[in-house]
């Protein structure tokens, strides 16, 4: 599997996992379950970071522009 693929989908799998259990966006994920927002976790279980994991799913899909960034 191309790995480029296999981490859109990964993420994409853990943000629907927790948003479909808890009905929440996390922070952060832990690297063994992938939930978010566990009990003594410094993540918070709604904080927008973790809808990035989305938004790569949407560009690479081609339903969103990637952001373009200027380095000059």
């Amino acid at each position: 599997i191309d790995p480029k693929k296999e981490i859109l989908e990964k993420s994409k799998a853990i943000l629907l996992k927790n948003w479909r259990e808890h009905h929440f966006v996390c922070e952060n994920y832990n690297s063994v379950s992938g939930r978010g927002g566990e009990k003594g976790s410094a993540s918070d279980p709604f904080y927008h970071w973790g809808a990035l994991l989305g938004f790569m799913h949407f560009i690479e899909k081609g339903r969103m522009v990637a952001p373009s960034i200027d380095l000059k």
